[in-house]
């Protein structure tokens, strides 16, 4: 076959992919598809793979036939670290709930029919892009990022933009939902490129098929969600893509440490988002209001050392400053007074350094988060930026 023929096979695929992606959203054709059988849908991606993989002029992806069950491999790996990743955090946060799916046997059976036809006609649709992509005619730097971008945007549900209202919400959709799916898309666009789709499958059905029977799943913070989302799949790429060129020698082995030095970043970043988080004992959060000026300025991150004891509560002192909840907010505030009750328990009356009255509500120690230990300035003006126009009481931080 000549380019324009594989091209012209491409653009069936799309056309097809396309309409699978948006039919359920039609008014009239999504409602009969919606009230029709459940296997309605299933079919019609197991006819588009079945076109893509037997039926139309086969095209190959760049990577060496002899380097396919490594990278399989590799990505079946890939999977494995990023729900362990995920789970282990949502266990440190004491983030898991109950599965949303049906974990019945017929229940799972439905899911997974429901589920892999749509990933084996997606993830063949991109294998076949970046094959006609990586032709010697094409430009391969121009169409593998669309290839990434395109795929992303078929994920991405558009719908939900209409409900967004604030500023705060448009950052949390872009940090939660889009660059998660751009990391997603560069991960699996890249094991198309080195492996094929056999590759790409291999990453996200295994993380598919194991979320659809396990009966617990992370219920992650969105600051979560978003750092581990877009961090791990954007290191295993590149360790992915390192590691590849060695394989077939375009990598002088000398550059070969560089994929020690990906495994390290990848633990780093980790290690970062777990601290962003507040898995460790100290964790950092955002000043948003000027309640404790002159010490402390909104847009300035302080750090909060966790109480592991109940008697670092009693060690506390006029002076100290505190993290604490009150309601669905948190306040930093200095302790003005130390309360005993004739029974020995301890409560703090606090007080803003900025603010002209004690606080109203005595602090109690089970409204308690912590102890502020450093104070890092300006480096939360991002946060602070994004909130500005929602209503903030005096000393809120946000997580």
């Amino acid at each position: 076959m000549n380019e324009k023929q594989y091209i012209y096979c491409l653009w069936g695929i799309i056309a097809a992919i396309l309409l699978g992606n948006f039919s359920t959203k039609l008014p009239v054709v999504g409602g009969m598809i919606t009230r029709g059988p459940y296997y309605v849908m299933p079919l019609f991606w197991s006819a588009v793979a079945l076109a893509i993989f037997l039926f139309i002029p086969q095209i190959h992806v760049p990577g060496p036939l002899r380097l396919r069950s490594h990278l399989v491999g590799a990505a079946f790996s890939g999977a494995l670290i990023s729900l362990a990743l995920s789970f282990s955090t949502g266990l440190l946060l004491q983030k898991l709930a109950l599965s949303p799916y049906d974990l019945s046997p017929s229940g799972i059976i439905i899911n997974y029919i429901t589920v892999f036809p749509a990933l084996f006609a997606r993830e063949g649709a991109r294998a076949y892009a970046v094959a006609v992509a990586s032709r010697p005619s094409a430009r391969l730097r121009l169409w593998i990022p669309l290839i990434v971008l395109a795929a992303c945007l078929l994920k991405v549900n558009f719908f939900k933009l209409l409900h967004l209202n604030s500023a705060k919400e448009w950052f949390i959709y872009g940090a939660k939902d889009v660059l998660p799916l751009i990391a997603e898309s560069c991960l699996l666009t890249t094991l198309a490129f080195c492996a094929g789709p056999w590759a790409s499958l291999a990453y996200c059905g295994s993380i598919e098929a194991f979320m659809r029977i396990f009966p617990f799943l992370p219920s992650l913070p969105w600051i979560a969600e978003s750092a581990l989302g877009t961090i791990v799949p954007i290191m295993m790429a590149l360790f992915l893509w390192n590691w590849y060129r060695v394989l077939i020698h375009k990598q002088a082995k000398g550059q070969r440490e560089s994929i020690g030095l990906f495994t390290a970043g990848l633990v780093l970043s980790v290690a970062f988002a777990w601290f962003a988080v507040g898995v460790f004992p100290v964790y950092p959060s955002v000043i948003l209001t000027g309640s404790m000026e002159p010490g402390i300025f909104p847009g300035d991150v302080v750090l909060i050392q966790k109480f592991s004891e109940e008697q670092e509560i009693y060690n506390l002192s006029e002076n100290d400053v505190i993290n604490f909840k009150r309601e669905n907010i948190t306040i930093t505030h200095r302790i003005i007074a130390v309360i005993y009750d004739p029974e020995g328990n301890i409560s703090f009356q606090t007080k803003g350094d900025n603010n002209k009255a004690a606080d109203d509500v005595i602090v109690v120690p089970n409204d308690l988060n912590g102890i502020i230990t450093k104070v890092v300035p300006k480096a939360g003006l991002p946060v602070l930026w994004m909130q500005m126009k929602d209503p903030i009481p005096e000393g809120v931080l946000d997580y």
